[in-house]
């Protein structure tokens, strides 16, 4: 059984489906997205350039050569700090 109570929603408006995935990594307070940059990340990549153009939040992106390479860095930089981390 799930409990409700802890459960909570944020409404925030966006105008894309990048912008969204950045909100909910925002309101989860993750600070780093270790990536494997290619095709199926262009619209968060391009969601996080205008942010930081903003002036708004956005967890920093580390550049990874592969998806292995990039697990293994959120693995260990979660192991080191105990903070959630994302892999794309």
């Amino acid at each position: 059984m799930v409990d409700q109570s802890s459960k909570h929603e944020t409404t925030v408006p966006v105008d894309f489906g990048g912008e969204a995935f950045l909100e909910t990594l925002n309101n989860n307070n993750v600070e780093l997205v270790f990536i494997n940059s290619g095709t199926d990340t262009f619209p968060i990549q391009e969601a996080a350039a205008k942010y930081q153009a903003e002036g708004k939040r956005t967890p920093k992106f580390i550049l990874c050569p592969d998806e292995t390479t990039a697990v293994a860095a959120a693995h260990g930089y979660f192991n080191a700090t105990r903070k959630p981390q994302v892999v794309l």
